[in-house]
């Protein structure tokens, strides 16, 4: 389904901050808190962390999540590490583009333009055409705004793909809805709910 931001209520739950009415309005919606966390939810009521609300793209009157497209792109046999941004185009409409740090293998060196044209083509049969990136920079490392914090999910698979891998929490596990899970544990009527974006 489409990307929402999940609202957590439950009676372990802070009532608000000491004198901080502007992050009170912005937080609290009566008894529901927002997370700031976006989820989908999939017709078996499967949740999916698709990233942070402020990180969401506005393309084209749709929402992207940077945190989808960049999980997309580590798929990829030859991309260790990916982060998207939005950038105007000529006409000032915001277009996702693509930071990418190609994998350290002499067996799958390919110039930028030859792994740019391959992850168009990845990308073609997994993403929506707005979610698609217009520009792929192949990077050595990311670059000022591309390099905030990478999510969990795109984290876990770089280190898969490395064999550095521990223990990952899978959001779309039933039986490991993260935060979700620990709520319910600690607090019996702990409710959730994802809101839709207008």
């Amino acid at each position: 389904g489409e990307p929402g931001e999940l609202l957590v209520r439950g009676d372990s739950m802070t009532i608000g901050y000491w004198c901080r009415t502007d992050i009170n309005k912005a937080t609290f919606d009566g008894p529901w808190m927002r997370t700031g966390d976006l989820y989908s939810v999939d017709g078996d009521g499967f949740h999916t962390y698709m990233g942070r609300v402020d990180d969401m793209l506005r393309v084209g009157g749709e929402w992207v999540s940077p945190a989808e497209v960049e999980g997309v792109l580590i798929e990829h046999e030859s991309v260790l590490e990916a982060a998207v941004v939005g950038e105007r185009d000529g006409q000032a409409v915001l277009r996702p583009v693509a930071y990418v740090i190609p994998i350290d293998d002499p067996s799958r060196e390919l110039s930028p333009e030859l792994l740019s044209a391959e992850l168009t083509e990845f990308c073609r049969g997994r993403l929506a055409g707005f979610k698609r990136p217009t520009r792929y920079e192949i990077v050595a490392e990311l670059p000022g705004e591309a390099a905030r914090e990478p999510s969990s999910r795109a984290t876990a698979d770089t280190l898969e793909k490395n064999g550095d891998l521990v223990g990952v929490f899978a959001i779309n596990d039933p039986s490991a809805l993260g935060a979700v899970a620990a709520i319910e544990a600690a607090n019996k009527q702990a409710q959730i709910k994802v809101i839709g974006f207008d």
